[in-house]
């Protein structure tokens, strides 16, 4: 049962807010949550599906994949889906093909950002898995400088992604970033040709255990990434990229896994209760994803994707609503990700613990404090106290997170004491002076029964 803080703990959390708010802020990208359109979503799909995407608050949607590299549908219906997605209140993404010549790719900009009563695209990016075809790292090189040349000759202000690699293959990226094949430090005139890196990561290419999949998050996601910005670093030392022209990165594509055979093993694969793009944990996977793409400084995080194979839990259906889309449910990917883009912004916040099938992370808004609570476990609940201490050794402004057993927390100040059942999400949200004004939880339980995530609200 959660508990109200007294008077003395809101003063501390007061206190202590103060504090770390003078500290270097980390903030985190209004596109980070994002999502990927894939073909026909059209007519009375795309109107179905329309009132639960918006409720959502997707920053960024992406117009891509191999299909778009292998046959573009056209400057006009890319038009009428980059309409939609802002009808959204997203951003798109367009993925122009790496087949395209130059003289198409900036007819394509020239159509979307030079005609008269359209919003220009301001985020595109070049080509869709090359590594996974198995293309030369200078074949790449080539057709992306080459393409990004005609495109910035169009519209400077874009910003270019590339190469979007099929993952974090650095085969790939140490040469092309900063290394004997580099694409980071091109110019047309004074203006760099890219402006971030982007790649796709699906967590397993196999079949798996669910164990596998609570523990995935840190080897398949977060080594990566602290790779990956280690080397952008270096890039942007050589070519003397600063400020907005820093390189930027993103995940153009992501998801629990991909190319397993749910059918093999429905109660794992396809079950609420199980550990497939179906499932609740997926769900909290989702969340896990986008707090480890918070820490590392993402642009966005692309999930793979709305809806596609009539949401029938098969070998290619990765989407966010499971069953066909006149009667689509929302899955608890579709939840989770709703969660991080109605509460978490402004400044990211790390967020220390040692629990084991567990995550958490947090983030400070103006005078709110988000902080969601993954209980991964399938049988064990958590007694948590949580304290906000710019003295832990994570740093200043780390908002902490202990099990009971860390009564010394409790002795600096506790903020809260919450019980977190096994496998739910919690997220709270706290005022300037340490009280709760929000409670949101969602469970296997609520995914189980098509039941939206409970919000309680209360009085500061």
């Amino acid at each position: 049962m959660y508990q109200k803080p007294n008077t003395l703990v809101r003063a501390f959390l007061w206190s202590v807010a103060c504090a770390v708010s003078s500290g270097l802020a980390q903030t985190v990208s209004p596109t980070l949550v994002g999502t990927n359109l894939w073909y026909q979503m059209d007519g009375a799909k795309a109107g179905a599906l329309r009132p639960a995407l918006a409720e959502v608050g997707f920053g960024l949607i992406r117009i891509g994949g191999n299909g778009y590299n292998k046959t573009w549908p056209g400057d006009a219906k890319v038009a009428t889906w980059c309409d939609y997605v802002r009808g959204l209140g997203a951003e798109p993404l367009v993925q122009v093909s790496a087949l395209a010549t130059p003289e198409q790719v900036a007819a394509t900009v020239r159509a979307l950002n030079r005609r008269e009563g359209r919003v220009p695209v301001r985020r595109w990016s070049i080509g869709n898995e090359p590594d996974l075809d198995k293309w030369p790292v200078k074949r790449v090189r080539d057709y992306v400088l080459r393409l990004a040349e005609a495109m910035k000759h169009e519209d400077p202000t874009i910003q270019i992604y590339a190469p979007d690699l099929a993952g974090p293959h650095f085969d790939y990226i140490d040469p092309l970033v900063g290394g004997d094949l580099d694409i980071t430090g091109a110019k047309l005139g004074d203006v760099f040709l890219i402006d971030g890196i982007t790649w796709h990561r699906y967590a397993f290419w196999k079949d798996f255990t669910r164990e596998e999949a609570v523990d995935r998050v840190e080897a398949a996601y977060h080594a990566p990434i602290r790779r990956l910005r280690a080397r952008l670093a270096e890039a942007d030392a050589k070519h003397g990229r600063a400020g907005e022209n820093a390189l930027k990165w993103g995940l153009g594509e992501f998801n629990l896994h991909v190319v397993v055979k749910p059918a093999s093993n429905p109660a794992l694969y396809q079950a609420v209760d199980g550990a497939g793009v179906n499932s609740f944990l997926n769900g909290q996977f989702f969340a896990e994803v986008y707090g480890v793409c918070m820490a590392e400084r993402a642009e966005f995080a692309a999930s793979w994707s709305i809806h596609e194979s009539n949401g029938d839990r098969g070998t290619t259906d990765f989407g966010l609503f499971d069953g066909p889309w006149a009667e689509a449910r929302p899955r608890a990917s579709l939840h989770h990700s709703a969660l991080v883009a109605k509460y978490f912004k402004g400044e990211y916040k790390t967020v220390a613990h040692a629990l084991p099938e567990f995550a958490a992370f947090a983030t400070r808004n103006g005078e709110f404090t988000a902080v969601m609570l993954l209980n991964k476990s399938q049988r064990k609940s958590r007694s948590l106290t949580l304290a906000f201490d710019g003295r832990q050794p994570t740093g200043s402004g780390t908002v902490s997170l202990a099990s009971e057993a860390g009564a010394s927390l409790e002795a600096r100040g506790a903020v809260a004491r919450t019980e977190l059942p096994a496998q739910s999400t919690r997220v709270l949200v706290f005022d300037a002076k340490g009280g709760v004004v929000r409670q949101i939880d969602y469970t296997l339980d609520d995914a189980k029964a098509g039941r939206a995530p409970k919000e309680q609200v209360f009085a500061p």
